[in-house]
C-alpha cells in the first residue's frame, strides 16, 4: 500500500482543526459549557475589561467562534494562576 507523504497526510486534520476553530457555536451551548446562563454572557459583554468575545448575531441569535472562546478561557485561566501576558 502506498502511504501519503507526511505533509499530505496531516493536511486533512489541519483543515478539520481550522474548520472547527472557525465554527460558530450557539450562545446556549457556550453558556452551558461555561456553567452559566445566557444572561451572564450578556453581562460579561458589558465589561470590556473581561475581554469576552463579541457574538456574531444571525437572525437575532448569538453565536461565538470556538477559537475565540477557547482563547478567552485560556486567558482567564492564566490570570487566575497569576501569569502575566
Amino acid at each position: 500500500m502506498n502511504a501519503l507523504p507526511e505533509s499530505l497526510s496531516s493536511a486533512p486534520s489541519a483543515i478539520l482543526a481550522r474548520e472547527n476553530s472557525e465554527k460558530l457555536i450557539p450562545a446556549m451551548v457556550i453558556a452551558a459549557e461555561l456553567g452559566v446562563v445566557r444572561r451572564t454572557l450578556a453581562r460579561w459583554l458589558e465589561y470590556p475589561n473581561l475581554n469576552f468575545p463579541k457574538p456574531h448575531v444571525i437572525n437575532g441569535r448569538w453565536y461565538f467562534r470556538r477559537a475565540e472562546v477557547e482563547a478567552w478561557k485560556l486567558g482567564r485561566a492564566r490570570l487566575s494562576c497569576g501569569e502575566t501576558a
